[in-house]
């Protein structure tokens, strides 16, 4: 179990709009928040290793470093399920992610 402090928000409505890849494999986040992403896969991916997580959401362009908090294996759907915390290679880009992160949040109230 992860120790979250900030919300995460349920992405499927915006999936034309966020691209992501990790170490080079694309991927469909599910959620995102401030410190995580959480995505499925039917591949296998490494605990311990250092992720290079390239996303776009909207307009804005982010290189991230991840690793991998929780996963556990879904044998119903035959699905690894994925938390990944997120580290930022600077103030600017953590400010940047920000500003994106409270766009979603507001834009879940404009159904």
């Amino acid at each position: 179990m992860t120790n979250q402090i900030f919300p995460t928000y349920d992405v499927d409505h915006l999936s034309t709009a966020i691209k992501m890849t990790i170490n080079g494999t694309p991927y469909n986040p599910e959620a995102i928040g401030l410190e995580c992403i959480k995505f499925k896969s039917q591949k296998s991916i490494k605990k311990d290793e250092i992720l290079s997580i390239e996303i776009s959401i909207f307009t804005k362009s982010f290189l991230l470093e991840g690793k991998i908090e929780n996963l556990d294996y879904d044998r119903d759907i035959k699905l690894y399920n994925y938390y990944v915390s997120v580290k930022f290679s600077s103030k600017f880009n953590f400010l940047k992610w920000m500003a994106v992160m409270k766009g979603i949040h507001r834009s879940r109230f404009k159904y």
